[in-house]
């Protein structure tokens, strides 16, 4: 049975999909699911013609070697945010040393989620203070620093855990700096 990805344009609708499609394809086998759908509020339920929960969007979502940041809307539109490198600036800015971030268009629709691999709820996007944590397709879930970022982790989520099971989103992954400011257009809902 063949899945469609109604998600991203261009060069990063393969990528993404492949992953997803092959992260889909694992989660069938050892029967077990991740993630959440729809509008992102973690609910499970997906759209009518949508993919199912184990397809949706969001941290930890591979785009090859990068990873999605986090989903949400910039000017009222779903996007999924990743490293601006990721995309070769295909998308969004890359102005180093302070600025590596994308706004991927998503289509109305995309299952998405912002559940951290590490099982925390991203629920705000806030300024990078206190204790921050990050988390990387190679280095997995990191709270000490920016020490060891290894290729791969770009794209990654830099966060506050709030100690309630949810986290405030500061910032992105990238190799190239200790982690990117985020969009000011963005916000998660």
């Amino acid at each position: 049975m063949s899945r469609t990805l109604k998600a991203l344009p261009l060069i990063a609708t393969a990528a993404l999909a492949a992953a997803v499609l092959s992260a889909g394809q694992a989660a069938a086998q050892s029967g077990e699911g991740s993630g959440s759908s729809g509008s992102g509020d973690g609910s499970g339920s997906s759209g009518s013609g949508s993919l199912s929960a184990e397809f949706a969007v969001g941290p930890g979502t591979s785009l090859g070697l990068c990873s999605i940041t986090a989903t949400g809307y910039a000017d009222g539109r779903p996007v999924a945010l990743t490293a601006g490198h990721c995309t070769l600036g295909l998308f969004g800015v890359i102005r180093l040393p302070d600025e590596d971030w994308a706004m991927i268009p998503l289509l109305p629709g995309t299952p998405t989620h912002n559940n951290l691999p590490s099982g925390e709820r991203l629920t705000a996007v806030g300024a990078p203070e206190g204790d921050l944590c990050r988390w990387g397709q190679r280095s997995g879930t990191r709270c000490d620093g920016y020490t060891g970022i290894r290729i791969g982790d770009s794209g990654g989520p830099v966060y506050r855990p709030n100690g309630d099971g949810t986290a405030t989103l500061v910032g992105i992954t990238s190799s190239n700096i200790q982690y990117s400011s985020l969009p000011p257009e963005f916000s998660l809902s």
